[in-house]
Parts: structure tokens; sequence; C-alpha cells
């Protein structure tokens, strides 16, 4: 059995802490890096600026803290976290997204809407009102459990929140989406939009119910401060 890395001791199969893989966490150097090329992670505390990392298949990426662990979009019009192909057994818990003042940003991004992500978990996650969407992609039996999604900042402000988009013909290729089944479970939606539409502005908790989806909700909140919001929009 080797170690990882003297400093933290990491056992093999134990989660790499990414300031050991140059991770800086100070709000200003990009992390991508050093998050892109660790399967299993554990992710401090601090500021970490990311865009384009690469997610697939037993990914397990984890925050110290939903509030003091905060992954920042690194552009505008990023994809913080995507997959390319198909993808199963992803988990990704206690963290907080933030827009980092960009525009058009998404946190997690399944590219090719034709395949899917099967049994991902997403737990403990904050998403802020300034990331455009937060989850976009085919989820096949997907639990959300203890997420907000829509807070910090002044929504209003921002042209579009997506909480998830389950349907998304805007991207290529246009005739994708596979049937999505999940549940979320004490989750909370401020002023969120699930919508079947992905230019529909406004802000929106859950997007896209599609013909053939099966959802469940249980213990969840929705909240709205703006009249074009819709808590489930098919």
């Amino acid at each position: 059995m080797s170690l990882t890395k003297a400093r933290y001791r990491m056992i093999d199969g134990a989660s790499a802490n990414v300031r050991d893989f140059g991770a800086k966490g100070d709000g200003v150097t990009d992390d991508t890096a050093a998050i892109d090329t660790l399967k299993k992670v554990y992710i401090p505390n601090g500021s970490y600026v990311i865009g384009g990392v690469e997610v697939d298949s037993y990914t397990d990426i984890v925050g110290e803290n939903n509030v003091y662990t905060e992954l920042l979009a690194s552009a505008d019009s990023v994809d913080m976290m995507k997959v390319l192909t198909s993808a199963s057994d992803l988990k990704l818990s206690n963290f907080r997204v933030r827009g980092n003042g960009k525009s058009g940003v998404t946190f997690f991004n399944q590219i090719d809407k034709s395949l899917f992500v099967s049994h991902p978990q997403f737990t403990q996650i904050i998403v802020d009102a300034q990331i455009e969407y937060g989850f976009r992609g085919s989820f096949i039996y997907g639990t959300w459990e203890h997420c907000r999604f829509g807070l910090g900042g002044v929504p209003a402000t921002y042209p579009r929140h997506v909480a998830i988009l389950c349907k998304d013909d805007s991207a290529v290729p246009a005739a994708g989406h596979v049937f999505s089944v999940g549940a979320l479970v004490n989750c909370s939606f401020f002023s969120g939009k699930t919508d079947s539409t992905a230019n529909s502005l406004g802000a929106y908790g859950m997007v896209n119910i599609w013909n053939g989806d099966v959802w469940s909700f249980s213990s969840c909140t929705f909240e709205s401060a703006s009249g074009t919001s819709k808590a489930v929009y098919s």
C-alpha cells in the first residue's frame, strides 16, 4: 500500500486532497486542472475557480463544508462540471456553487442528452441564483438531498435561474433526452425553475418534467420572489 502524499498521509483508495495537487482555493487561481485529474476528491474550505472539470462514472467529489467550500465559475457561459459520455454512480456533495460575476454559467452539464447519467447522488449542495442552470441532463434514478437552489444575490437581476433542466433540445443532438427518474428530498428552491424550454426567461425550481419521466418530492419547499417563477414546469 502506497501513500499519495506524505503531507496529508492519503492512503490508496482514500479521497485525494486537491491542495496536494496544486489547488490554491484563493478565489483567483484557476484550480480546474488540480480537480480535473482526480477521481475521488476532497476539497477543503476555500474558494476554487473552475471551468470544464470532466466527471464520469464513480467520480466522488466532497467538500469540507457547504458554506465555506466554494466553487466559482471561471468564465462566462462555462460548464463548471461536465459529463461527456454516459456515466453512473457519481457523487457530488457538501459545497457551494457561485457565479463569480459570470453570466450564462451551468454548474453540471451532461453534454450529449441522448445519453444519460445513472444513479447520481447530489447531497448538501447550494447553488446560487447567479448560476443560470444548476443541473442539465437526462438523469436515471438521480437523487438530490438537502440541496438549496436560487439563494445569494438578487435573482431579479439575472436573466434566468433553472435549478434542474431535464430536457434540453437546444443541445446536440437535438433529438436527445432519455426519460428521467429522480427523487428530491428536503430540497429548497427560491425563485427557481424546472422547465422544458431552454430559452424561457424567469426563475424556476425544476424544469422539463417530460412524458415518461417519474419524479418524487419529499419535504421540499418552493418560494418565489418573481411573478414569472414556476415551481415545476413541464
